[in-house]
């Protein structure tokens, strides 16, 4: 059973960034293209149901990890939040669901048996997707407009359960100029390359010619999709990376530079002109980014991401803090609207509140709900710092600790600016990477490989 598992796994981890691309040119009416898109997702419940039976079948329970508790507390939560809220059922499940989803494919990796092979072999399958995607990005800043027309997703749309869920064209609805591979967004094209850079620096070990190529084309292809949350994302995964593996000097050789884009951020405040929408007008990289201290950007961005900081989250912290507002989003917005808080900036509306994903989850589910989340990437960052720290002999392990440490860092930062949880080119790669991590560890338990130091069976997933 496990070997059908991991090819299934395998064939995701290549599909999942082309499914727009794939299904796009398929002859089907609107309502199959939209259905289509959930298949992924369908299977993977399929099977993780029928290993559950499976198992149970055998009188096996499925392996376990820290985060489980963490998991089931968070759903209980919800739950809480829901029935107090009078949120209801069908309304929750769909705030849940762009949340969990992935939960699957974690779950089926820690509980498959894979040697070192496999594991190398799916990361390197997730590097060959972002190698397409770096082409594809490439190609379409070159092509221009011509080029890019090819790779627009198509738009559709359909009701279930009395929500609506919509497949948006973004022809024009970003910034002019950007990229965005086959992933059908601009955002979700610059959080997927993130993703590739983790990887990659997670496995390289010394700075190099071919190293700094390969990384200046990433960063490269971020900033040219537009999303400076995603650009400044890959800097702080570079930073990590640097920290944890390179020597003191190194690190101190980057200080100048850090020095010299400050100063840069620094004077864009004090000289920008006005902020120009890159929607509405073609920017270049660095204005893109250095406009973002402007002060003019900053007065915007009070009805916008700041605004839901220092407005948003002091009107949910003053009324309904435990719980939050509830998870049927479109009944909490309305309700933290009639709350007519001072703190509140403007009536918000469903367009761009879950910007700062942070603020979001607190007022759909209030402190508690936030914390166990939070709790569920602790866990996941206990583990790779202890296994970082242990198996130093171990590359493979070190390799997937470290990608797996950054990933949580830098996912915590981008949901600051972008609900990238709910993304699938993301989430679905961020789980399938802890995954891989887990399952390394738990080989630990039938392996002969040696360790510097015993691991306790707390951070060992639980079987």
């Amino acid at each position: 059973m496990d070997k059908p598992i991991y090819r299934l796994i395998a064939l995701l981890v290549v599909y999942v960034p082309l499914e727009n691309l794939i299904l796009k040119y398929l002859p089907v009416p609107n309502f199959i293209y939209s259905l289509l898109r959930f298949v992924p997702e369908l299977i993977l419940y399929g099977v993780l149901i029928f290993l559950l039976h499976f198992r149970m079948t055998c009188k096996q329970s499925l392996n376990g990890t820290l985060i489980d508790k963490y998991v089931f507390l968070f759903l209980i939560s919800v739950s809480c939040s829901s029935a107090l809220n009078n949120s209801g059922l069908i309304e929750t499940l769909f705030a849940l669901r762009p949340i969990l989803r992935y939960l699957t494919i974690f779950y089926l990796l820690i509980n498959i048996r894979l040697d070192e092979k496999q594991m190398q072999f799916l990361l390197g399958l997730i590097l060959f997707s972002g190698a397409l995607q770096v082409f594809f990005g490439l190609l379409q800043y070159l092509g221009g407009p011509a080029v890019s027309q090819i790779f627009y997703p198509k738009a559709s749309n359909f009701e279930v359960g009395g929500q609506i869920k919509e497949f948006i064209l973004i022809e024009h609805g970003r910034e002019v100029g950007s990229v965005f591979g086959t992933l059908g967004d601009t955002v979700t094209y610059g959080v997927f390359i993130n993703i590739i850079l983790v990887v990659f620096l997670s496995s390289q070990r010394n700075i190099g010619f071919k190293m700094g190529v390969v990384i200046a084309s990433l960063i490269s292809v971020t900033a040219l999709s537009y999303s400076r949350a995603s650009t400044f994302a890959g800097i702080i995964a570079m930073f990590i990376w640097i920290v944890r593996t390179q020597s003191k000097n190194v690190l101190m050789s980057f200080i100048p530079i850090a020095i010299i884009a400050l100063g840069i951020g620094a004077a864009s405040y004090e000289t920008s002109g006005p902020y120009i929408n890159p929607r509405l007008k073609q920017q270049s990289i660095s204005e893109n980014l250095t406009k973002v201290f402007s002060e003019d950007y900053l007065e915007r961005a009070k009805s916008q991401r700041l605004g839901l900081l220092v407005g948003v989250l002091p009107a949910v912290l003053s009324t309904r803090a435990v719980f939050g507002f509830g998870p049927n989003q479109i009944q909490a917005i309305a309700n933290i609207n009639r709350t007519k808080s001072k703190y509140l900036t403007k009536v918000w509306t469903r367009d761009g509140f879950k910007d700062v994903y942070w603020v979001a989850l607190v007022s759909f589910f209030g402190v508690i709900g936030t914390g166990l989340f939070i709790l569920i990437f602790a866990s996941l960052a206990t583990h790779s710092i202890f296994a970082w720290n242990t198996y130093v002999e171990n590359p493979l392990i070190r390799s997937l600790a470290l990608c797996t440490f950054i990933l949580i860092v830098i996912t915590s930062f981008l949901m600051f600016f972008v609900r990238v949880v709910e993304f699938r080119a993301y989430s679905f790669y961020f789980w399938c990477i802890a995954g891989i991590f887990l399952s390394s560890l738990r080989q630990l338990k039938t392996s002969n490989i040696v360790s510097p130091q015993p691991v306790p069976n707390k951070y060992l997933p639980k079987t």
